[in-house]
């Protein structure tokens, strides 16, 4: 939810990088050849209420271009903010995964175009440049999960300062909790802070690799982490301040 009342929603890609072919969507913008026009997908929808009756008013693609936006979150300055799950490659270091500021309207590359505008062979290049660039670029295979605007990492817990990010992948840049300073607006700064991670269960990082995916934030700012892979509850606890 918004500070407005209004509600943003994650509509997933159809497949991964487009099972046939990236074709011109028109404007010189990337489309995936078997994705219909209606629904629209790989997007995300704004839905708008009339509050306090929490009257549905309509529900509308707000930003596409989006393979998945499983992390989502909103800055008190309105501000919408997205960590994209990229295209899924070999390389171990391409394609990076994103941090979007969405705009109403923006399309942001998907099928066609990674990275910073970056065109995937065969692509033009004229159809990444009508694309909306990222804020951030986090590395290659992170696939996060969860964003929000955070406590943890303030002193004493009270304002949201900082947004953390879970980077759920089995790669090597996965099986981290990650924070980053934020501007005014949201807009996340690197380098991130690593909160936790990468950890194993037993050591045993082949088999066991922790997994973050969401997690809850208490009144003590304390965090309390879903580690779908080994089903476990772990908890990241504030050090206690003064002597």
């Amino acid at each position: 939810f918004a500070p407005d009342g209004s509600l943003y929603i994650n509509v997933g890609a159809a497949t991964d990088r487009c099972d046939k072919q990236v074709v011109d969507g028109g404007r010189g913008l990337p489309q995936c050849a078997d994705v219909p026009d209606e629904p629209v997908l790989a997007a995300v929808y704004r839905a708008r209420f009339t509050w306090p009756q929490g009257k549905l008013d309509g529900v509308q693609p707000f930003a596409r271009g989006l393979r998945n936006s499983m992390a989502l979150a909103v800055h008190t300055s309105g501000t919408v903010w997205q960590a994209e799950n990229n295209i899924d490659f070999d390389d171990e270091k391409f394609p990076a995964e994103e941090v979007n500021r969405l705009e109403d309207g923006g399309h942001y590359g998907w099928p066609g175009c990674v990275e910073a505008r970056k065109p995937l062979a065969g692509v033009p290049k004229a159809w990444c440049a009508n694309t909306v660039a990222p804020a951030l670029l986090m590395p290659a295979h992170a696939a996060p999960l969860h964003m929000e605007f955070s406590r943890a990492g303030s002193e004493p817990p009270g304002e949201r300062v900082g947004l953390l990010v879970s980077w759920h992948g089995y790669r090597a840049a996965g099986r981290r909790l990650v924070r980053y300073e934020i501007g005014s607006d949201g807009a996340p700064k690197n380098p991130p802070l690593v909160l936790l991670g990468p950890w194993t269960l037993d050591g045993k990082a082949a088999t066991r690799p922790g997994a973050p995916v969401g997690w809850a934030e208490d009144a003590q700012g304390d965090l309390w982490i879903a580690d779908d892979r080994n089903r476990m509850l772990v908890w990241l606890r504030r050090t206690p301040s003064g002597p």
